[in-house]
């Protein structure tokens, strides 16, 4: 009876260690197939095409040999709406030195945007990324999110707030 009770205990015990074995395994596998949560400094930035507001198709390409600022937001944000009309104030500024800024709307439906855009008089070019597709693309997690890409296609910053020595970043000295 003695050899039996030890055999059953071997038995569960080596049970409970391929459980412990698989499910490190599984969790090790796991971890590793996880993905940066930012693009990193000088990744090429991924393309995309968007719609803007007024229903025309806009393409990162479409800013080739240019820099530009992505922002992604949405209106229900308290953060992104705090930190539009700064945006909206220097876009003029950005723009005359040769930047482009594409506000990415992520998620919303178009009447609540155009809404939005006519109460807070946003003249910004606004894309409508209705899947999270692009976000998604560039790794978005939190929003309000800055994206910066270099005139060569570079990603030169990836965060939360846009960086005061930005037009340094993009290469302006």
């Amino acid at each position: 009876m003695k050899k039996q009770h030890i055999r059953g205990t071997t038995r569960v015990a080596l049970r409970g260690i391929t459980f412990f074995l698989s499910i490190s395994l599984f969790i090790s596998h796991c971890v590793l197939a996880v993905e940066p949560r930012v693009m990193r400094e000088g990744e090429m930035a991924p393309s995309f095409k968007l719609m803007n507001v007024q229903g025309k198709e806009i393409a990162l390409s479409d800013f080739h040999n240019k820099p530009v600022i992505l922002f992604f937001w949405a209106t229900w944000c308290p953060y992104c709406t705090a930190e539009l009309p700064y945006l909206q104030k220097q876009y003029n500024d950005i723009k005359a030195r040769g930047v482009e800024v594409l506000a990415i709307d992520i998620n919303e439906p178009q009447e609540r945007l155009e809404k939005f855009m006519d109460k807070h008089k946003v003249t910004l070019p606004v894309l409508i990324d209705k899947n999270n597709q692009v976000a998604t693309l560039y790794k978005v997690v939190g929003i309000p999110t800055y994206v910066l890409i270099d005139s060569a296609g570079k990603i030169r910053f990836h965060g939360n707030t846009l960086p005061s020595n930005y037009l340094q970043l993009l290469d302006f000295k």
